[in-house]
């Protein structure tokens, strides 16, 4: 199947809010005026609530309540903030294909973006070149699975297959869908990062998720997101993560520290079901 027979089938996914959008561009701007963004986030009441719910939760471990989203920018940070407004837009408006786990899907998503976070700051502290922003790595960690939406609305029963022996969004399982469809999941989820006219940052960190040590050129992003996918779908299965040492070895992070790292589930501390009932 080809990138333009895939993203024939786009139509299958609601469009992504705005806000979303004008958030995502503002990866690439240095100076972001807090009022301006918060006035932004408010234009959509539906997210704006979900966010401020978020915000006051026990994810965040705050001390006093906020009340608006000019507070909550401001306490949270703009970064957080903007995060927030990606898993709540595209988890609202993502239609699940049928015979997926809808609850099952979003979790690893969103494991994988905390996961993906924790990496970026280790990879921060070493003195590797490559290192990554955590809160754009947790960005790309919650958008690295949609591809795996619009996949299924092409290809529902060979890919309902490989639920039983690749668990959702892993090098394997995108090793499986290329023999099978000619495309993988961090490649459809890079087609519609564009499509959608996100950053090339991140879209280029997707498409590289995919086989990150036979990316070309070397993605760190890639690399740190694909690394956390596999730490989100050990710690759903309770299992000990086959990590890819060398991978790790490349962004300046060494395996014995993410062993160290709390169990993903715990990080998560709940942000993945109340994203989901939000």
């Amino acid at each position: 199947m080809s990138a333009e027979q895939l993203l024939a089938h786009a139509n299958k996914l609601p469009t992504v809010p705005k806000v979303v959008h004008e958030l995502m561009s503002s990866f690439q701007q240095e100076d972001v005026e807090t009022a301006r963004i918060a006035g932004l986030i408010e234009t959509d009441p539906v997210i704006s609530a979900k966010v401020l719910r978020l915000a006051n939760s026990a994810y965040f471990h705050r001390s006093r309540s906020i009340g608006s989203i000019s507070d909550a920018v401001m306490h949270l940070g703009f970064e957080r903030v903007r995060n927030l407004v990606v898993g709540c837009g595209l988890i609202g408006s993502m239609q699940t294909p049928p015979g997926m786990d809808k609850p099952g899907f979003w979790r690893h998503a969103v494991f994988t973006a905390v996961a993906s976070r924790e990496l970026a700051k280790l990879g921060q502290k070493s003195a590797s070149s490559e290192t990554v922003e955590p809160e754009m790595a947790f960005a790309a960690g919650i958008i690295y699975p949609v591809g795996e939406l619009l996949l299924r609305w092409a290809k529902p029963m060979e890919l309902f297959q490989l639920d039983g022996c690749e668990p959702y969004c892993t090098p394997a399982r995108a090793e499986s869908e290329r023999k099978i469809v000619g495309l993988d999941f961090a490649s459809t989820s890079a087609l519609l990062a564009d499509h959608w006219k996100f950053p090339k940052e991140l879209s280029d960190g997707l498409r590289a998720a995919g086989d990150p040590d036979n990316a070309e050129p070397f993605s760190p992003l890639g690399a740190i997101v694909a690394v956390g996918s596999v730490l989100a779908a050990a710690s759903a299965i309770r299992m000990e993560p086959p990590v890819n040492g060398y991978t790790l070895n490349r962004v300046g992070i060494r395996i014995d520290q993410v062993w160290s790292l709390p169990p993903i589930n715990e990080l998560s501390n709940g942000l993945d079901t109340m994203l989901l009932e939000s």
